[in-house]
C-alpha cells in the first residue's frame, strides 16, 4: 500500500475496451465477466454521459474513451446513474451511495489498478484506431451480435432502434473489422456473442488468452461468476440483468419474434446477418423451426 492508502502500483498496466456494435448484444455480460478477476476499475458506458449531440461525434466520443484509459474521469460521468457504482464498478464503490466515494480517490485507484476496463455500446469501430495507435497498452474486444436478436431484444424493454440505421453500422463495423485484424491481429479481437453463448467457458478462455498473450486457466472468481450467471437465470429475471440461460437464450428471439418484425429486421439486415454467417428464415414458421441451426452453413 502507498502512504494514501492507495494499492501500489502495478507495473504492467493495461486497457482493454468493449465495444458492441449495438445494444443488447451481451457486452454487461462480458465486460462483468473480465471484470470479475479482480483488480481492475471498470467503467460503464461513459459516452452516454456526453452531450447528446457528441454522442455521434467521432473526436468527442474518442476525447473521451482516451481520457478514461488515463483515468481522467469527469464528473458527468461519474454521476450518470442513482449511484457510484453505477458508471465506475470498484470494490471502493461497492453498494455505497455518492456521499460515500471520494471522487478523486477513485480516480486515484483507477490509476493504481493495474487493468481498466471500458464498455461503450453503438460507437462505430473506426474511430478507435487511433487509440490503438497512441496506447500501446491497449486491446479491444469488438462484439457483434445477430441484428435480429438485438433488435427483438430492444423492442421488449422499448428501446428506439432503428433496423435500417443499427444494420447500417454494424456493416460498417464489419468492414472495419478487417481491417483492424490485419493491423492489429494480436490486439484486436472479434467475438460473436452467439459463440460467447453457445459455451461461455471456453470462449472466456480464448478471450483471456487473448489479453494475456498466452495459454490461460480462468481464475476461480471467472469460473464461479460464469456459473452463477448462465446457470441460475431462474432465480433472476431482470430484462438489464446479466444472468442468462446462455446456450438457449442467444436463440430465444427466433420463439418470440413476429411475422413482421422478422420480415422488417431481414429486409434492412440481410447484409449483416450473411456476414456474420447465419440464415435467412424468411417466415415466422421457419424463424420457429429450431431444428434449422442459426448458421446456414451447418
Amino acid at each position: 500500500m502507498t502512504p494514501s492508502g492507495l494499492p501500489t502500483p502495478h507495473l504492467h498496466r493495461a486497457n482493454v475496451l468493449v465495444l458492441s456494435s449495438t445494444g443488447r448484444s451481451g457486452s454487461s455480460f462480458l465486460a462483468e465477466t473480465l471484470a470479475s478477476r479482480g483488480r481492475n476499475v471498470y467503467l460503464v458506458e461513459p459516452v452516454r454521459s456526453l452531450p447528446e449531440a457528441q454522442r455521434e461525434d467521432e473526436h468527442a466520443v474518442r476525447d473521451e474513451l482516451q481520457a478514461c484509459f488515463r483515468c481522467d474521469l469527469r464528473w458527468e460521468f461519474f454521476h450518470q446513474g442513482d449511484r457510484p457504482s453505477s458508471s465506475i464498478r470498484h470494490p471502493y464503490t461497492f453498494k455505497k451511495d455518492f456521499k460515500s466515494v471520494d471522487f478523486e480517490r477513485i480516480k486515484g485507484y483507477c490509476h493504481q489498478e493495474p487493468l481498466r476496463i471500458v464498455k461503450t455500446i453503438r460507437t462505430r469501430l473506426a474511430w478507435v484506431t487511433e487509440l490503438l495507435q497512441v496506447d500501446p497498452n491497449l486491446k479491444v474486444i469488438h462484439l457483434v451480435r445477430d441484428p435480429r436478436g438485438s433488435l427483438k431484444s430492444a423492442a421488449k424493454v422499448n428501446w428506439q432502434m432503428d433496423p435500417k440505421k443499427t444494420c447500417s453500422e454494424v456493416m460498417e463495423d464489419l468492414h472495419t473489422r478487417k481491417e483492424m485484424e490485419k493491423i492489429y491481429p494480436n490486439r484486436y479481437l472479434f467475438v460473436k456473442y452467439e459463440d460467447l453463448a453457445r459455451d461461455p467457458f471456453k470462449k472466456t478462455v480464448d478471450i483471456f488468452r487473448f489479453l494475456r498473450g498466452k495459454s490461460v486457466h480462468l481464475p476461480k472468481r471467472v469460473k464461479k461468476y460464469l456459473w452463477k450467471h448462465t446457470t441460475n437465470w431462474h432465480k433472476v429475471k431482470k430484462p438489464f440483468g446479466t444472468h442468462r440461460p446462455s446456450e438457449k437464450i442467444y436463440q430465444h428471439w427466433r420463439s418470440t419474434i413476429s411475422e413482421a418484425e422478422l420480415n422488417t429486421y431481414e429486409a434492412a439486415c440481410g447484409d449483416v446477418i450473411h456476414a456474420l454467417g447465419h440464415r435467412i428464415f424468411g417466415s415466422e414458421k421457419m424463424a420457429r423451426n429450431l431444428t434449422l441451426s442459426l448458421d446456414y452453413n451447418v
